[in-house]
């Protein structure tokens, strides 16, 4: 659930992370949901993560194959991201289910939890959680300016979710590594 959850569910949240531009990889995960993983499986995700010859799309689509073929008791001992628990109940159950069905593709459960993001009204849009109000693991790392502007461009609907996804970046890449470091990964850009 975890990367689908985060990857999609709440993607104006992660849209201001991408990978470090000094070669140096986040972590995963954060601690307290790596000790939730098997160790197995956690091994087979970070030899993905690391495997510099797979591009970002088939890493991300290869660590959540991981993840969703998790039993469900242990799917659901992952929390899930920060402020989720704001939205109605019925909200995070279909978002719950979106993300761990299985038998569809990573990229395919991605869109459809966007289209119901899409559809809901703008009061319960509201509730997701924007940076600088919580945000994913370790934003709290990020300085309080660097916050601010992530805000402003997450807000401006003049915008495409790919271009405020990319002004973000820039915002991220300019942070000093020892902040980068305490993020987790994230996914590839946005399509076109």
């Amino acid at each position: 659930m975890l990367i689908p959850l985060l990857s999609l569910a709440l993607p104006l949240a992660f849209a201001q992370f991408g990978p470090p531009s000094q070669g140096q990889l986040p972590p995963l995960f954060p601690p307290h949901i790596e000790d939730l993983i098997p160790a197995d499986v956690l091994a087979k995700m970070k030899a993905v993560h690391e495997n510099p010859s797979l591009p970002p799309q088939m890493k991300h689509e290869q660590i959540d194959d991981l993840m969703i073929s998790l039993p469900t008791e242990i799917l659901d001992k992952i929390p899930p991201p920060p402020g989720f628990d704001q939205l109605p109940k019925d909200v995070q159950e279909t978002i719950k289910k979106l993300s761990r069905n299985r038998s569809v593709k990573w990229s395919d459960r991605q869109a459809s939890i966007r289209r119901f993001i899409d559809a809901l009204p703008e009061n319960v849009k509201a509730l997701i959680p924007m940076p600088g109000a919580g945000g994913p693991p370790g934003f709290e790392a990020i300085p309080i300016q660097q916050r601010a502007e992530i805000q402003m461009i997450e807000n401006d609907q003049n915008m495409s979710f790919r271009d405020r996804y990319f002004k973000i970046k820039q915002i991220m890449d300019s942070l000093p590594v020892e902040i980068r470091s305490q993020l987790p990964a994230v996914p590839p850009p946005p399509p076109y």
